[in-house]
């Protein structure tokens, strides 16, 4: 997985920001963060596993543990009580923030 690393100004120990291209970001997530985009068509698909493994990734450089990142009802991420974070993509990169 490569990933680029923005705003190096902003490298404070407790937040991780970092893009990368959705075609580069794509693997496996967790069972429950699939349960969230099974029925979506496969461009959203790879859209959201993208922006979940990039989190992953950032979340992990924090030290942070593994846990899944859920979609609510209103189709926003729900973010583990341990961290906050937002998830952004155009057609070709996605962009993470992790704090």
């Amino acid at each position: 997985m490569h990933t680029d690393r923005l705003f190096t100004r902003l490298a404070l120990s407790n937040l991780a920001i970092a893009f990368g291209e959705i075609k580069t970001l794509q693997g496996s997530i967790a069972p429950l963060e699939w349960l969230d985009i099974a029925n979506a068509n496969p461009k959203r698909q790879q859209e959201y596993v993208a922006g979940r493994r990039l989190a992953r990734k950032l979340s992990s450089d924090l030290s942070l543990m593994d846990k899944p990142l859920r979609r609510s009802a209103n189709h926003l991420p729900t973010w583990p009580n341990d961290r906050t974070g937002s998830l952004s993509h155009c057609d070709r990169y996605c962009a993470v923030a992790v704090g």
